[in-house]
């Protein structure tokens, strides 16, 4: 991937972001050709627009100055992911929001996080199958005496889970 050379000055954001990105088929990766985050990295890095604004640098990520110029402002608490997983691409067509859960719940899905964990807890945690109400359910079905064998096999879960779950020392934020 050939870097190209330096924008000129005086670009709007939208000016620079298509300097460097050159517009291809919506199905095929738009790849970054300018500063790169993590360039090291195999497949390339995240691209990188560098603007300064009265005497501060600012930086920014090409993939959601591309959702921005295309798409409109990205919401609070909201990521800008690639549905090609593929970090130097910018086009918009490859991109979606999510939250910062559902980024990492897509990259285990993909194989890309494989025995990671994080500490969202309950249904915010990137490998449940479960639900609040299931949880409930669950401990219902103890206290109304099913035995635990019978209700990990109801919920396809393990015993030891199940067991977990009754005694609160899983979904504790539950009562």
């Amino acid at each position: 991937m050939k870097i190209r050379a330096r924008a000129p000055r005086g670009l709007s954001l939208a000016e620079r972001l298509w300097f460097y990105l050159p517009k291809g088929n919506p199905d095929e990766c738009w790849i970054w050709t300018g500063p790169m985050i993590n360039a090291k990295r195999k497949g390339g890095g995240y691209g990188q627009i560098i603007i300064k604004k009265n005497g501060k640098l600012y930086y920014y990520t090409a993939h959601r100055v591309s959702w921005t110029v295309n798409r409109g402002p990205i919401p609070d608490g909201m990521e800008v992911l690639h549905s090609c997983d593929n970090p130097p691409c910018g086009n918009y067509y490859h991109l979606f929001l999510g939250t910062q859960v559902d980024n990492v719940r897509d990259a285990v899905q993909k194989g890309r996080m494989k025995g990671r964990e994080t500490s969202a807890k309950g249904m915010n945690h990137y490998l449940t199958r479960l639900t609040d109400d299931k949880v409930l359910e669950i401990r219902r079905l103890r206290r109304d005496g099913l035995k635990l064998k019978e209700i990990a096999a109801r919920f396809d879960l393990t015993v030891q889970h199940v067991s977990k779950i009754t005694r609160r020392v899983a979904w504790r934020h539950l009562p």
